[in-house]
């Protein structure tokens, strides 16, 4: 073989050889990476891959709440106490027990506090002196000061202890009441006294006995001379409770005075009714109605309890008076 014969064959390997590396090298540049799979998917999974990343956060357990302590209300201590209207010592309690003003001697002593009561609550406190004895010498009296100088007369109930008086709350409502004043005069009517225009003095709703029914007190009067002594024919006072009784709504009378007619020299005389305070006097949870009477030389004053016995009964706990 001649010089240039083989310079030829040496020419034709080198290009095949390079052509050999060339080819190798684009198809290992067109392959498709290896796509590596999913982390965390196992090979007897279903064809989904499953994503891990973190594990969802567990939440932890609800706090359990426990449940709140059981308190124990303890029962209010029973009511001690004295009873005090303006003529005297009304009465008292001990350890919720209600005693009349003849059952030996007041449980008070100088210095106590009293609580002075309305009808529309609790109008302010006084210290009351040692007990003595009264109007005729025969009941307990204890000065609170108050006074009351001229017609009507209006005196507060005094009450020691420290119980709670209202319970159920006493509204005063107003006695411009056309409800309440037909009312008044269909009853009056009943005594034998016609009035076509009552006055209502006093207008009192509380519910006594705390069982969500309310009751109302009236209290009404006519006095043409404007005095108990020298009354005139037609002139009245009266004090009632209007009570649903059974289904039916009832007005029990507590006190009347009426004068319906009078001869051409007869001298009036007249007796007046009002409503110091209905409060919870004994500690029971109930209202009792407190009434004041006058007449031309001296009054009274009496504790009324409801009595549930189906007939619709209010009676007399406690009274103390003082005149001739």
């Amino acid at each position: 073989m001649n010089r240039i014969t083989r310079l030829l064959v040496l020419i034709t390997a080198l290009t095949v050889l390079a052509s050999a590396c060339g080819g190798a090298d684009d198809e290992a540049a067109e392959a498709p990476s290896t796509t590596e799979a999913p982390a965390g998917s196992n090979a007897g999974d279903d064809g989904e891959s499953t994503e891990t990343g973190d594990a969802p956060t567990t939440s932890a357990a609800p706090t359990t709440t426990e449940a709140p302590a059981t308190t124990t209300t303890e029962p209010p201590p029973p009511a001690n106490g004295v009873l005090v209207a303006s003529e005297g010592v009304l009465g008292w309690v001990v350890d919720g027990v209600l005693f009349a003003n003849d059952n030996g001697v007041a449980p008070a002593a100088a210095g106590d506090e009293y609580r002075l009561l309305r009808p529309e609550g609790v109008t302010g406190t006084t210290i009351g002196p040692a007990p003595e004895l009264g109007c005729l010498g025969t009941t307990p009296f204890i000065d609170l000061g108050v006074t009351a100088d001229s017609w009507p007369y209006d005196f507060p109930i005094g009450v020691s202890g420290t119980w709670d008086l209202f319970p159920q709350a006493v509204e005063v409502l107003a006695t411009e009441n056309q409800t309440y004043k037909d009312i008044t005069r269909e009853l009056i009517a009943e005594f034998g006294i016609d009035d076509p225009d009552p006055q209502l003095l006093q207008v009192l709703r509380v519910d006594l006995e705390g069982d969500g029914v309310d009751e109302v007190l009236v209290v009404a009067e006519r006095l043409q001379a404007g005095g108990l002594a020298g009354a005139q024919a037609g002139d009245y006072s009266i004090v009632y409770l209007r009570k649903v009784i059974g289904n039916e709504v009832q007005q029990l009378v507590l006190h009347h005075s009426t004068l319906q007619n009078l001869a051409p020299d007869e001298f009036g005389y007249l007796e007046a009714f009002r409503v110091p305070t209905v409060a919870d006097l004994d500690g029971d949870g109930q209202m009792e109605i407190v009434t004041q009477g006058f007449y031309y030389e001296g009054s009274w004053t009496e504790m009324w309890e409801y009595v549930e016995n189906g007939q619709g009964e209010a009676v007399v706990a406690l009274s103390v008076g003082c005149g001739v």
